[in-house]
């Protein structure tokens, strides 16, 4: 990850409800689609908008290197990844949730190339 406040801080990822079929241009922090609210506010409600367990846990040491979020092996994860490739209907994407710290990240069009966040995913066989 480029991006970053000098601030560490951890990030846990939970998947967003299968049932939530949200869409983008109508998404707000108040609803998931037009006329369908969030349980809570924010894609917040553990099993209703999102997943209740976590996909994993990310550390991230604070700054602007390449390589800072720091992520071991998650069954978790690993066991949603393979889900969503199963089931593509059921990939909704994941949810960062901000556990502590200060941490920020740049949106993919940021005009920064360099700036923008990147998924980096190493596995051994």
């Amino acid at each position: 990850m480029a991006s970053g406040e000098a601030g560490a801080g951890t990030v846990t990822l939970r998947r967003v409800d299968v049932d939530r079929d949200w869409v983008e241009t109508e998404a707000t922090w108040t609803i998931w689609k037009t006329s369908n609210n969030w349980t809570t506010a924010g894609c917040a409600s553990d099993g209703n908008d999102r997943a209740a367990a976590t996909s994993c846990t990310l550390s991230y040491p604070g700054g602007f290197s390449t390589d800072d979020i720091v992520s071991d092996h998650h069954a978790n994860l690993i066991a949603d990844v393979q889900d969503m490739i199963n089931n593509p209907s059921t990939n909704h994407g994941w949810l960062p949730v901000w556990t502590a710290g200060t941490v920020s990240i740049a949106l993919p069009a940021h005009p920064t190339a360099a700036q923008r966040p990147m998924l980096i995913v190493s596995y051994t066989t």
